[in-house]
């Protein structure tokens, strides 16, 4: 007792040894599938020690593990922003909470030494005969509920994964009456191979809950695009605890016991009495983004930055193929031209009769969600030469050869957007006004070897290398952008206004601050093609979008690091659309709930097939269909409110 009351006094996580004993103080930060989903303020669990003569620090390493979130490396802590008012977290699992994010460690079940029942209902006994008043539930993990009798006799055939009981007791406050308030029981119940299972079967375990009792039925899809391979006790963690961006639906709706009882587990939710809402996040890495491209820029962007600011030379591009080498940087440069050449002589008719210039023609690459079709010299000059140079030397000459065939008499005059502000694109703005001078005798003799001078002079200073990364950094930060607002604005939806500050012109003095910006619209551009592809409603994307933009332009997530889940609500249409572009239509997550009792129903794949009935572990349910590779975990969390019953089943 005087442990317990030690643990429960802590502000902080906590673990005491107690003879043969281990007792957890869980708060948040420590996750246990089952418990954490039913008591998310926290919990007090006792288990007992594996070798209670070994070191207590090693067997708490070997019981606990970090999650693959917490350890990912580079990225702030995920948070939930914006999901206040939709649908409620629903016992551990039905929609992400911020609470759930900040979890670090996972208390792994198959290595929990559990304690006899016997003993745990001494250990329960003791607690409610010494009449302590403890903040948190006390629970007890047990191996086996199927000899106890009475009330905890669930006919549990094996015990692979353990079964909690516990109390909660009364507040000093209200310590008048029964000093216990509340008992608990968390099992997997025996379930029968049937081709579908009615919510009956699963309610009937649940103590004291009335035929009128208002039961709500959370529903949860998930989709994940991650390359990344995790343990196999990681891979059954919620997908929010997962790294790689992920969407998912829950639908939530209510009824009566009398009205459920003998409806299947697996049934279509009622139209008009369902509410939905969809929760996104984007990706944490370019191998599971839907930016790839853009990423790389990014990334590359930073390595000029770093270049430029100690200098050092650039990294490697580690690509095949790299342009290295003067011979070869002249010949690719020398296709780059003839194209951009035959770029700046096009003219097409419009339908009204008028010309259309080089912006507005379409752009040659053919995915409409990433190119944007007004790119210009400047910004095709960073796409297809700046990004493939090896090396610092590699752009020095590229950038001497660019401006020897921009000053040569007779040469091409590329188009570039009265509106692109680079320094490169002034370059190009002076070159083209030399050729028309002396193309057309515009200017006197002494103001063209003016113009010149000037141009040599530039020519001069842009050779030196610090001054070749500032300007390949300039170039990229505005191409970059402007890519980046197209894929955000490209459906009308949002527009440039909305964004605030994320699309500021770049300030080629200040580039620290616009990638950081930079790296913010990535997130956002991620979120808005996400939506796009699985078909959300236009009213949806702008509120995620918009939630996006006020988000990271707060001072403290200024940097783009972090990774939050923004959530939505959808209509019935939007959500029949979004579901229609899921693998799968059954749901990963059931959650029944009554008052503080559920059941929770998670899909697996199946560790085995052909198993029989009797050989299958408790609290595991598998369709009986042959074709169907899953397997569904079934957990109770029955509480009973000592000294009467509440409206609900509590």
């Amino acid at each position: 007792t005087g442990i317990l009351l030690e643990v429960d006094k802590a502000c902080e996580e906590k673990v005491a040894s107690v003879g043969s004993l281990m007792v957890w103080s869980c708060r948040g930060r420590t996750r246990h599938g089952e418990l954490a989903g039913a008591f998310p303020q926290g919990y007090i669990l006792i288990t007992s020690r594996a070798l209670p003569g070994d070191s207590l620090e090693e067997e708490i390493a070997g019981v606990r593990a970090t999650l693959p979130l917490a350890s990912a490396s580079g990225n702030e802590p995920a948070t939930v922003e914006h999901c206040a008012g939709l649908t409620p977290f629903a016992t551990g699992g039905a929609a992400p909470r911020a609470e759930v994010l900040k979890f670090e460690r996972a208390l792994l079940e198959h290595r929990l030494e559990p304690v006899s029942l016997r003993g745990a209902r001494q250990l329960l006994s003791e607690i409610s005969r010494s009449s302590l008043h403890l903040t948190l539930p006390v629970l007890v993990a047990v191996a086996d509920t199927s000899s106890g009798g009475g009330d905890f006799a669930l006919a549990v055939k094996r015990t692979d994964r353990l079964s909690f009981v516990g109390v909660r007791t009364r507040p000093h406050e209200k310590s008048g009456g029964l000093h216990i308030s509340e008992s608990i029981r968390i099992v997997r119940p025996s379930l029968a191979a049937e081709e579908n299972i009615a919510i009956g079967d699963l309610l009937r375990h649940w103590r004291g809950i009335s035929p009128n009792a208002e039961v709500s039925i959370h529903t949860r899809h998930d989709l994940r695009s991650s390359n990344e391979e995790h343990s196999s006790w990681s891979s059954q963690l919620p997908t929010e605890l997962q790294p790689g961006p992920f969407i998912s639906l829950v639908l939530t709706w209510s009824s009566s016991l009398d009205k459920l009882f003998y409806v299947p587990l697996f049934q279509t939710p009622p139209a008009l009495a369902c509410s939905s809402a969809v929760y996104l996040r984007c990706g944490t890495t370019p191998d599971n983004d839907l930016l790839g491209r853009c990423w790389a820029d990014l990334e590359r962007l930073v390595q000029l930055h770093r270049a430029e600011v100690s200098s050092c030379g650039l990294p490697s591009l580690g690509e095949e193929g790299p342009v290295d080498g003067e011979g070869l940087i002249r010949a690719s440069l020398g296709c780059f031209i003839e194209d951009e050449a035959r770029v700046a002589t096009a003219t097409s008719v419009a339908p009204s009769g008028g010309t259309v210039t080089p912006a507005d023609l379409p752009p040659a690459d053919t995915n409409p969600e990433e190119d944007r079709p007004n790119r210009d010299f400047v910004d095709r000059l960073w796409l297809h030469v700046a990004t493939h140079c090896e090396g610092t030397s590699g752009l020095v000459t590229a950038i001497r050869l660019l401006m020897e065939e921009l000053g040569r008499p007779g040469g091409f005059m590329p188009f570039v957007r009265r509106d692109n502000s680079t320094e490169m694109a002034d370059l190009v703005r002076q070159a083209i006004k030399i050729s028309r001078l002396r193309r057309y005798a515009l200017a006197d003799a002494q103001q063209l070897k003016d113009l010149s001078d000037s141009w040599d002079e530039r020519c001069l200073l842009y050779s030196e290398p610090k001054r070749v990364l500032s300007l390949t950094l300039g170039m990229g930060l505005e191409c970059l952008r402007r890519d980046l607002l197209h894929m955000i604005t490209r459906c009308g939806y949002i527009t440039a206004k909305d964004l605030g500050d994320l699309v500021e012109v770049p300030d080629e003095s200040a580039p620290k601050s616009a990638l950081d910006r930079l790296r913010c619209l990535c997130r956002i551009a991620d979120l808005a093609l996400t939506c796009s592809r699985h078909r959300i409603c236009c009213d949806a994307m702008r509120r995620l979008v918009l939630k996006a933009a006020e988000y990271y332009q707060r001072v403290s997530n200024a940097k783009g690091l972090s990774l939050p889940v923004f959530g939505a609500q959808l209509s019935h249409a939007s959500t029949s659309k979004l579901l229609a572009t899921f693998p799968l239509l059954e749901p990963s997550t059931i959650i029944i709930e009554s008052g503080k009792s559920s059941v929770r129903v998670e899909r697996a794949l199946a560790a085995e097939t052909g198993r029989a009935d009797d050989d299958r572990e408790a609290g595991v349910w598998a369709p009986t269909s042959t074709e169907c590779p899953f397997e569904y975990r079934v957990t109770i969390c029955d509480r009973f409110q000592v000294g009467g019953l509440v409206k609900g089943g509590c």
